[in-house]
């Protein structure tokens, strides 16, 4: 019997749709030898450029200096059968004329938060994948005394017939 693959690689086509889609991301930045990891709210460009709006403090100082970023899109769906992932790795660059914010709040570039937030930084992208996975659709998580030693044992059983 051939098992269906709980795990399917996205098209790049199909990557983008789904980032256009959506405009929350976790932003992956890292600097001396730390990596960071920030909620940002996006908007993407015609040109394929992601923007968002930021306020300083330690994501600017990050992107500043070291602008190699990568943004981490990821969600399951609403009946929880499938979830998706893509990343996008790119270069940032901050932007903080009153030129670039017109264009970012025409672009549909906003903030979740209740403050203004005037730093543009946008992503220029130099790859992106995306995997869509099937979600366990009867999992058990059991604990159990491992007959030959101390500890415990963590099993998992999984029954899956879904089809990404």
């Amino acid at each position: 019997m051939i098992r269906p693959q709980p795990i399917r690689m996205m098209s790049e086509q199909e990557a983008w749709q789904t980032v256009r889609a959506h405009h929350r991301a976790r932003l992956v930045a890292a600097i001396d030898g730390r990596a960071d990891i920030f909620p940002i709210d996006y908007s993407v460009d015609s040109d394929l450029t992601i923007t968002f709006l930021t306020s300083p403090g330690r994501k600017l100082d990050c992107l500043e200096v070291n602008p190699n970023c990568l943004l981490e899109i990821d969600l399951a769906d609403d009946d929880h059968e499938t979830a998706w992932s893509v990343i996008v790795r790119g270069t940032a660059n901050r932007d903080i004329t009153d030129d670039a914010l017109a264009r970012a709040m025409d672009g549909g570039a906003q903030t979740s938060l209740d403050f203004p937030k005037y730093d543009v930084v946008t992503i220029t992208p130099t790859e992106i994948s995306g995997r869509k996975f099937r979600l366990a659709t009867d999992t058990r998580i059991r604990y159990r005394d491992d007959e030959h030693s101390d500890s415990h044992t963590l099993h998992r059983t999984e029954q899956t017939d879904f089809q990404c």
